[in-house]
C-alpha cells in the first residue's frame, strides 16, 4: 500500500458472489475505496478494473519468510506478560499495549517518529504471529509546576517541523516561570489567531474528498411535507429549530397566514444572529412567543423586508460523511 509491503497472503478472497471466480490481475493497481476496517477480518473495499469497489476481509499481518521486505523489527516474547490487550470489544483481540520499562534497549528500536509515509515498524512474536506498530498520541504535561524544558522543540525537529511547539506567550499569569527553550531558532512565541470560516460549496467538498478519500456531500431533496404525507412539526412550535432558505424575492409566494404568525416568525427571522448567506436557522422560543393556532401548514413562505424566505428540511443543504452508507451501496455491484 503507497509503495509499502503490507502483508503477505497466498489469496485474496472477494465476498461478493458475482465476483468468485475473478482473478487478480498483478499489472493492474488496484485501490482502496475509503479505510478499511482496523481489525482482521473488518470490512475492506477494493476497486477493481470495471470501477466498482468489492469487498475483501482484511487479512492479518505476514511477514513469515519474506523478512527482508521490513525496515524495522521489533522482537516480542509472548509468555512476558508485556503485551496487555485494549478494546477487545471494538478489535477482537487484535490489538495489544506494548508496555516496556523506558530503559528497556528494545525500545531504541522504535524511531521516536513515525511519519506515514515511512516503513512500518512490525513486531514479530515468539509464537510466529505478527503485529504492526500503531503511534499513538503521548500528552506532554506543560504546566506552569511542570513545563517543558524545550518548549517542544525537539518534536518540532523530529518531525520535521510538521509538529508545532508548545510554548505559549508570556503573560503576568506565566512570567516569573517562564525559561528560553534550550533548543536555538526553533520555537517562538505563539501569536494570537482569529477564527476562520469555511465555505462549505461543491469545490471545498471535492478538496476534502480528494484530501481524505471520505465521501462528504450536501443533503439536498429533503421536503417539509413527503410524498406519503408525513409533515415537519410547525415552525411556531416551542423550542423547534427551524431553516429557512433566502429565495429570489422576485419569486416569492408568499404564504397566506395569520398577522400573529407573519410578525412573530419574521421578528424572529429578523433579529436572527445567523450569519450564513444562504439560510438561516431560527429556534422558536420555549415562552414568550405566539402564533395564531389555526395556523397548522408547516410549509410557509414569509417576506421579510426586502427578503425572501421558505422554510425548509432542518438538515437541508448539511453536510455529512456518508462513506459507509456509499460503500454498503457498492457492495451487491
Amino acid at each position: 500500500m503507497n509503495g509499502i509491503p503490507r502483508t503477505v497472503i497466498g489469496n485474496i478472497l472477494i465476498l461478493n458472489s458475482q465476483y468468485a471466480n475473478y482473478t487478480f490481475n498483478i499489472t493492474h493497481n488496484y485501490t482502496l475505496c475509503g479505510n478499511p476496517e482496523e481489525r482482521v477480518g473488518g470490512q475492506m473495499y477494493i476497486k477493481l478494473e470495471d470501477g466498482t469497489c468489492q469487498p475483501i476481509a482484511n487479512p492479518a499481518i505476514n511477514f513469515t519468510g519474506f523478512e527482508n521486505l521490513l525496515t524495522y523489527v521489533l522482537t516480542v516474547p509472548v509468555a512476558s506478560g508485556i503485551l496487555r490487550p485494549i478494546d477487545v470489544s471494538s478489535t477482537n483481540g487484535d490489538e495489544f499495549l506494548l508496555t516496556l520499562p523506558l530503559n528497556d534497549s528494545r525500545c531504541s528500536d522504535i524511531p521516536y517518529v513515525v511519519d506515514p509515509n515511512e516503513p512500518p515498524i512490525v513486531g514479530a512474536l515468539s509464537d510466529g504471529s505478527w503485529m504492526q506498530f500503531d503511534p499513538r498520541l503521548y500528552l506532554e504535561d506543560n504546566t506552569l509546576q511542570n513545563p517543558i524544558a524545550d518548549g517542544g522543540g525537539q518534536d518540532a525537529i523530529h518531525s520535521g517541523r510538521v509538529m508545532s511547539c508548545s510554548n505559549v506567550p508570556r503573560t503576568f499569569l506565566n512570567e516569573k516561570q517562564c525559561s528560553v527553550s534550550y533548543v536555538p531558532l526553533t520555537c517562538g512565541t505563539i501569536s494570537s489567531t482569529s477564527d476562520s470560516f469555511i465555505k462549505l460549496d461543491e469545490p471545498t467538498l471535492l478538496n476534502l474528498f480528494n484530501l481524505t478519500g471520505r465521501y462528504v456531500y450536501a443533503l439536498k431533496g429533503l421536503t417539509v411535507i413527503d410524498q406519503y404525507n408525513n409533515m415537519l412539526a410547525h415552525p411556531c412550535t416551542p423550542g423547534l429549530r427551524s431553516r429557512w432558505l433566502l429565495k429570489d424575492l422576485a419569486l416569492c409566494n408568499v404564504t397566506d397566514v395569520f398577522n400573529t404568525t407573519n410578525m412573530t416568525l419574521s421578528n424572529l427571522l429578523r433579529q436572527s444572529t445567523d450569519s450564513n448567506p444562504y439560510f438561516r436557522d431560527i429556534t422558536f422560543p420555549q415562552s414568550s412567543a405566539t402564533c395564531d393556532p389555526l395556523d397548522t401548514n408547516p410549509e410557509i413562505e414569509l417576506r421579510v423586508g426586502d427578503k425572501c424566505w421558505t422554510r425548509v428540511h432542518p438538515e437541508y443543504l448539511s453536510v455529512y460523511d456518508v462513506s459507509w452508507a456509499f460503500f454498503r451501496h457498492f457492495r451487491f455491484a
